[in-house]
């Protein structure tokens, strides 16, 4: 990380490049805020990506701790992602089962079933446009 730290600071992009290559090894065991706060510290789209779209889709919400560290307009938009993801699970089981049609205990609608179609990475870059656009590597 000390090396990415100075091509950043430093504007060597080749070196950046292969800084980020190499930690991604090490970064896919971070947990989803890590993932955020080391790519906000070091300006990597790509891993903020990751940590937003993780904190999106679990199925926890963000606590006080992860609150604190992401800061809030973060957060507020952390929320904003999984209000949007629930609307569309809530308009896929409007779908699948229209009100009158609903017997408790007899749908069977999968997560991964009203899931489909949520596109979490084009909603992030949406939602985080910003924060993304610091990385001079990014590209929308």
């Amino acid at each position: 990380m000390s090396v990415l730290k100075l091509a950043n600071l430093w504007t060597l992009d080749s070196l950046r490049k292969k800084s980020v290559e190499e930690s991604e090894e090490l970064f896919q065991e971070k947990s989803c805020i890590n993932k955020v706060l080391l790519g906000r510290k070091y300006k990597v789209s790509k891993w903020l990506i990751e940590g937003y779209e993780g904190l999106g889709k679990r199925l926890e919400g963000v606590d006080d701790n992860e609150r604190a560290m992401l800061g809030a307009d973060s957060f507020a938009m952390v929320v904003q992602l999984r209000e949007r993801f629930f609307r569309h699970m809530t308009n896929k089981y409007d779908e699948a089962y229209p009100a009158g049609t609903r017997k408790l205990g007899q749908n069977n609608y999968t997560l991964s079933a009203l899931k489909d179609g949520f596109d979490f990475s084009a909603v992030v870059k949406e939602i985080f446009r910003d924060e993304l656009m610091q990385d001079r590597e990014y590209i929308p």
